[in-house]
């Protein structure tokens, strides 16, 4: 199958979709050259505003979303400017995985749709090592702080000191801190708007995933994800079938050499 056909095949797909939810369906499926960037949020701007010049945007909105993440601050604008323009619930359907940037961005939506299959992740800001090159999680670093702070003073201490460079110490830690607040704004936005105890559920789901899980890759099932306080939903076996279909689609002709 070429990949145009199987573009046309996604499509007529997503279509049904539509049609069986009564929503506007964007499908938002990244392989692994593509993370979200401040130019996905441009594209699926324009991509939008195209749909609702023709008439065709919908109350509801849902995004079918595979992603391993990317920019958190671009994964937090694209779930503010899908809040805009949702006027009724926004779903985001996780078929496989949204991981990272993209757990972030799921937290938009009115609620999240999985099954047996899909996973979020913990949303761990990385940042490059200027030395390997290697990207590191803000977490390894501040429990190496923490574990500095545990040394007596020596050789070993000034040595590791050296390697850490100070000024940024306190960057780390506002990191964190940011990614908290913009996971806590989306979830007050939408999620938990007319929850009663909204402020402190928002604050608990962005303090477990942002600090709770020990791997940046870890598996944050539907358990888990119901677990963490999150409004998890199963799409009826239809709809989810069409899902599916259109990821296992997806996957054949853009995953898989």
């Amino acid at each position: 199958m070429m990949k145009s056909e199987s573009i046309s095949q996604m499509e007529e797909l997503c279509e049904k979709l539509s049609k069986q939810r009564n929503s506007t369906v964007i499908p938002l499926l990244m392989d692994e050259t593509r993370s979200i960037t401040h130019y996905l949020v441009s594209e699926v701007y324009d991509q939008i505003k195209s749909i609702e010049e023709q008439g065709l945007l919908k109350e509801d909105v849902d995004v079918i979303l595979h992603s391993g993440g990317g920019d958190v601050d671009a994964a937090y604008h694209l779930g503010l400017i899908l809040q805009g323009v949702c006027k009724g619930n926004l779903t985001i359907i996780i078929p496989r995985y949204a991981k990272s940037a993209a757990t972030l961005l799921a937290c938009s939506g009115n609620t999240i749709a999985m099954d047996l299959p899909s996973e979020l992740g913990p949303i761990d800001p990385q940042i490059e090592d200027p030395t390997t090159k290697r990207w590191v999680s803000i977490l390894s670093i501040t429990k190496t702080i923490d574990f500095l702070k545990t040394l007596e003073k020596g050789p070993l201490l000034e040595e590791l000191a050296k390697r850490i460079p100070v000024l940024e110490i306190g960057d780390y830690d506002r990191l964190i801190r940011h990614v908290c607040t913009c996971v806590e704004e989306l979830l007050l936005r939408r999620m938990l708007k007319n929850d009663k105890n909204r402020k402190e559920l928002a604050s608990k789901i962005a303090k477990a995933l942002t600090q709770k899980f020990q791997h940046h890759g870890m598996c944050i099932d539907i358990s888990k994800a119901k677990e963490i306080g999150l409004k998890v939903v199963q799409l009826p076996p239809e709809q989810w079938k069409i899902v599916w279909k259109i990821f296992r689609i997806f996957e054949a002709e853009f995953l898989v050499d």
